[in-house]
Protein backbone atom coordinates (compact mmCIF):
# COMPACT_ATOMS: atom_id res chain seq x y z
CA UNK A 1 0.00 0.00 0.00
CA UNK A 2 1.27 3.53 -0.48
CA UNK A 3 0.88 6.19 1.41
CA UNK A 4 -0.80 9.64 0.72
CA UNK A 5 3.08 10.81 0.06
CA UNK A 6 4.43 8.15 -2.01
CA UNK A 7 5.77 6.80 0.67
CA UNK A 8 5.13 2.56 1.22
CA UNK A 9 3.71 1.09 4.12
CA UNK A 10 3.77 -2.06 5.26
CA UNK A 11 0.50 -3.95 6.13
CA UNK A 12 1.65 -7.28 7.33
CA UNK A 13 5.28 -9.26 7.69
CA UNK A 14 6.16 -12.30 9.12
CA UNK A 15 4.08 -14.43 11.46
CA UNK A 16 2.49 -13.79 14.67
CA UNK A 17 4.42 -16.67 16.84
CA UNK A 18 7.27 -16.40 19.80
CA UNK A 19 9.60 -18.92 18.62
CA UNK A 20 11.51 -21.31 21.40
CA UNK A 21 14.84 -19.81 22.10
CA UNK A 22 13.64 -16.16 21.04
CA UNK A 23 12.73 -14.32 23.88
CA UNK A 24 15.49 -12.60 26.01
CA UNK A 25 15.27 -10.71 29.30
CA UNK A 26 15.54 -7.46 26.96
CA UNK A 27 12.73 -7.87 24.89
CA UNK A 28 10.55 -8.69 27.96
CA UNK A 29 12.42 -5.07 29.17
CA UNK A 30 11.19 -3.53 25.83
CA UNK A 31 7.54 -4.37 26.51
CA UNK A 32 6.49 -4.73 30.59
CA UNK A 33 2.99 -5.79 29.25
CA UNK A 34 4.42 -9.02 27.02
CA UNK A 35 3.27 -12.07 28.21
CA UNK A 36 5.15 -15.18 26.94
CA UNK A 37 3.18 -18.09 26.24
CA UNK A 38 4.31 -22.38 25.81
CA UNK A 39 2.46 -22.47 23.06
CA UNK A 40 0.68 -20.05 21.27
CA UNK A 41 -2.91 -19.04 22.29
CA UNK A 42 -6.00 -19.50 20.03
CA UNK A 43 -6.48 -16.67 17.69
CA UNK A 44 -9.84 -15.35 16.80
CA UNK A 45 -10.02 -13.93 13.21
CA UNK A 46 -13.03 -12.55 14.90
CA UNK A 47 -11.57 -10.45 17.39
CA UNK A 48 -7.98 -9.89 15.93
CA UNK A 49 -9.57 -6.40 14.84
CA UNK A 50 -10.28 -5.61 18.56
CA UNK A 51 -6.81 -7.61 20.12
CA UNK A 52 -3.46 -5.18 20.38
CA UNK A 53 -1.51 -8.02 19.47
CA UNK A 54 -2.68 -11.71 17.86
CA UNK A 55 -0.64 -14.82 17.98
CA UNK A 56 -0.76 -17.32 15.13
CA UNK A 57 -2.98 -20.12 16.58
CA UNK A 58 -3.27 -23.90 15.46
CA UNK A 59 -5.31 -24.17 12.80
CA UNK A 60 -6.25 -20.69 12.38
CA UNK A 61 -5.07 -19.95 8.61
CA UNK A 62 -3.87 -16.15 8.26
CA UNK A 63 -1.79 -15.13 5.54
CA UNK A 64 -1.81 -14.07 1.47
CA UNK A 65 -2.53 -17.33 -0.58
CA UNK A 66 0.36 -17.71 -2.86
CA UNK A 67 2.66 -16.83 -0.26
CA UNK A 68 1.83 -18.48 2.31
CA UNK A 69 4.45 -21.83 2.94
CA UNK A 70 2.23 -25.40 2.70
CA UNK A 71 2.49 -25.36 6.73
CA UNK A 72 0.91 -22.20 7.46
CA UNK A 73 -1.79 -22.58 4.67
CA UNK A 74 -2.45 -25.81 6.66
CA UNK A 75 -2.70 -23.82 10.00
CA UNK A 76 -0.17 -26.10 11.27
CA UNK A 77 1.29 -23.70 13.94
CA UNK A 78 3.27 -26.10 15.27
CA UNK A 79 5.85 -26.49 12.54
CA UNK A 80 5.35 -22.67 11.32
CA UNK A 81 9.60 -21.82 12.49
CA UNK A 82 11.61 -18.85 10.44
CA UNK A 83 11.46 -21.07 7.14
CA UNK A 84 8.05 -20.47 6.54
CA UNK A 85 9.30 -16.30 6.45
CA UNK A 86 11.42 -18.24 3.37
CA UNK A 87 9.08 -19.08 1.66
CA UNK A 88 6.89 -16.45 1.91
CA UNK A 89 9.89 -14.72 1.03
CA UNK A 90 11.12 -16.74 -2.17
CA UNK A 91 7.58 -16.45 -3.79
CA UNK A 92 7.84 -12.67 -3.47
CA UNK A 93 11.49 -12.60 -4.49
CA UNK A 94 9.73 -14.56 -7.75
CA UNK A 95 6.93 -12.06 -7.67
CA UNK A 96 8.72 -9.01 -7.75
CA UNK A 97 11.41 -10.87 -11.12
CA UNK A 98 8.58 -12.39 -12.82
CA UNK A 99 5.53 -10.07 -12.05
CA UNK A 100 3.69 -13.71 -11.53
CA UNK A 101 2.97 -15.22 -8.04
CA UNK A 102 4.47 -18.44 -7.09
CA UNK A 103 3.37 -21.52 -9.14
CA UNK A 104 1.88 -19.05 -12.07
CA UNK A 105 3.28 -20.33 -15.30
CA UNK A 106 2.34 -18.35 -18.31
CA UNK A 107 3.42 -19.46 -21.84
CA UNK A 108 5.52 -16.85 -22.83
CA UNK A 109 5.87 -15.19 -19.66
CA UNK A 110 9.16 -13.63 -18.39
CA UNK A 111 12.16 -16.05 -17.58
CA UNK A 112 14.40 -16.06 -14.94
CA UNK A 113 17.57 -16.78 -15.12
CA UNK A 114 18.75 -20.54 -14.07
CA UNK A 115 20.63 -19.50 -10.79
CA UNK A 116 17.76 -17.29 -9.91
CA UNK A 117 14.64 -18.95 -10.87
CA UNK A 118 17.10 -22.04 -8.69
CA UNK A 119 16.97 -19.34 -5.70
CA UNK A 120 13.32 -18.84 -5.77
CA UNK A 121 12.71 -22.61 -6.15
CA UNK A 122 14.58 -23.85 -3.01
CA UNK A 123 13.13 -21.21 -0.62
CA UNK A 124 9.61 -22.58 -1.67
CA UNK A 125 10.45 -25.84 -1.47
CA UNK A 126 7.40 -27.82 0.17
CA UNK A 127 9.27 -29.73 2.24
CA UNK A 128 10.60 -26.89 5.08
CA UNK A 129 13.92 -28.76 5.36
CA UNK A 130 14.70 -28.17 1.55
CA UNK A 131 14.16 -24.94 2.27
CA UNK A 132 17.10 -22.13 3.08
CA UNK A 133 17.83 -22.13 7.02
CA UNK A 134 17.40 -18.73 7.57
CA UNK A 135 17.93 -15.49 5.83
CA UNK A 136 21.33 -14.97 5.76
CA UNK A 137 22.08 -18.25 3.34
CA UNK A 138 19.06 -16.92 1.15
CA UNK A 139 20.70 -13.57 1.34
CA UNK A 140 23.90 -14.99 0.70
CA UNK A 141 23.22 -17.05 -2.19
CA UNK A 142 21.91 -14.00 -3.90
CA UNK A 143 24.44 -11.51 -3.19
CA UNK A 144 26.56 -14.36 -4.79
CA UNK A 145 24.39 -14.24 -7.90
CA UNK A 146 24.89 -9.91 -8.28
CA UNK A 147 28.63 -10.50 -7.88
CA UNK A 148 28.92 -12.72 -10.70
CA UNK A 149 29.49 -15.75 -8.32
CA UNK A 150 28.05 -19.16 -7.92
CA UNK A 151 24.91 -19.71 -6.41
CA UNK A 152 24.38 -22.70 -3.75
CA UNK A 153 20.97 -23.35 -5.11
CA UNK A 154 22.28 -24.19 -8.90
CA UNK A 155 24.77 -26.51 -9.77
CA UNK A 156 26.22 -25.21 -12.95
CA UNK A 157 26.98 -27.04 -16.04
CA UNK A 158 30.74 -26.47 -17.59
CA UNK A 159 29.01 -24.44 -19.95
CA UNK A 160 27.09 -21.81 -17.66
CA UNK A 161 30.62 -21.76 -16.00
CA UNK A 162 32.66 -20.97 -18.89
CA UNK A 163 30.07 -18.29 -19.85
CA UNK A 164 30.10 -17.12 -16.14
CA UNK A 165 33.83 -16.43 -16.37
CA UNK A 166 33.30 -14.74 -19.43
CA UNK A 167 31.05 -12.09 -18.06
CA UNK A 168 33.11 -11.74 -15.28
CA UNK A 169 36.34 -11.29 -17.15
CA UNK A 170 34.69 -9.82 -20.33
CA UNK A 171 36.84 -6.78 -20.85
CA UNK A 172 40.63 -8.71 -19.91
CA UNK A 173 39.41 -11.85 -22.28
CA UNK A 174 38.60 -9.51 -25.47
CA UNK A 175 41.84 -7.48 -24.70
CA UNK A 176 43.94 -10.89 -24.57
CA UNK A 177 42.19 -11.68 -27.92
CA UNK A 178 42.49 -8.16 -29.51
CA UNK A 179 46.20 -8.83 -28.49
CA UNK A 180 46.23 -12.20 -29.83
CA UNK A 181 44.47 -11.47 -33.29
CA UNK A 182 47.11 -8.52 -34.00
CA UNK A 183 49.90 -10.90 -33.28
CA UNK A 184 49.21 -13.35 -35.58
CA UNK A 185 48.31 -10.48 -38.35
CA UNK A 186 51.59 -9.34 -37.62
CA UNK A 187 53.01 -12.80 -37.92
CA UNK A 188 51.12 -12.95 -41.60
CA UNK A 189 52.20 -9.77 -43.05
CA UNK A 190 55.91 -10.53 -41.60
CA UNK A 191 56.48 -13.88 -43.51
CA UNK A 192 54.87 -12.76 -46.50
Amino acid sequence: MVGPFGEVLVMDWGLAKILRGEVSSTMLAADPEATVFDKPKQANIASAATEASVVTGHGTVMGTPGYMSPEQARGDVEHLDTRSDIYSLGALLRFLLTGQPEGASTPGGPRLDKSLAAICAKATEAAPAERYPDVQEMALDVSRYLDGLAVGAHRESLFEKAGRFYRRYRFFILLIAAYLAMRVLILLFMHR
